[in-house]
């Protein structure tokens, strides 16, 4: 697996130009050890694999057609942040996504349109690990999450539909897991996504 996303890595790094490359920087054992009690279910083996070997991938530019994969030494940093803004608060996915917006999104406190019984099972259940951005920007994220079976999948959230993020994703998750991909199928995919608009960008 390590092998196969390295060569894809190298060859989009090789199409897109410098400034929009993906690097990576492998985290050290006890790192990864510390990260993986605050994820508080199992960590899948291919996962801890790729920190073993990248720690994380860091985008360039974070804004359009990015990929990051949070190193662990900068997540344990953010979780162990004493401001409360910038303070990851779980791995939890909701958790997640509001520390991705400087955990300032108050339509996913609890008794707007989840109650904190959806929150818990949410947080609890799906663990987030990343995210990628397509032509939207800022105001739009794919998060990238794992299940209690080592599963895979994404959850989009764009800043103006938040319908869709509680009716197609939030509250299906409450009641079974949508997460149905392997992590390197699912990072190939991404990756081909953003090379492609990347591109068509460009011409």
């Amino acid at each position: 697996m390590i092998q196969e996303i390295k060569e894809r890595i190298e060859l989009f790094n090789s199409k897109v130009g410098k400034y929009k490359e993906i690097s990576f920087e492998a985290a050290t054992p006890h790192e990864i050890v510390q990260l993986k009690d605050y994820f508080k279910i199992p960590l899948p083996a291919n996962l801890e694999t790729l920190y073993y070997h990248f720690g994380g991938l860091t985008p360039y530019n974070h804004e359009l057609f990015a990929l990051s994969i949070d190193n662990p030494k900068s997540l344990l940093e953010s979780l162990a942040h004493h401001n409360q803004w910038y303070r990851c608060r779980s791995m939890g996915l909701v958790d997640y996504i509001r520390f991705c917006w400087i955990n300032d999104r108050p339509e996913l406190d609890e008794g707007n349109y989840l109650s904190s019984e959806q929150i818990n099972y949410l947080n609890s259940n799906y663990k987030c690990f990343g995210l990628y951005r397509t032509d939207w920007g800022y105001e739009e994220a794919y998060y990238l999450y794992f299940d209690r079976n080592g599963n895979f999948g994404t959850v989009r959230y764009h800043q103006d539909d938040i319908s869709a993020l509680i009716n197609d994703y939030l509250i299906p998750l409450t009641n079974k897991s949508l997460a149905n991909e392997t992590l390197e199928p699912m990072l190939r995919r991404i990756i081909d996504q953003l090379e492609a608009g990347i591109l068509a960008e460009n011409e």
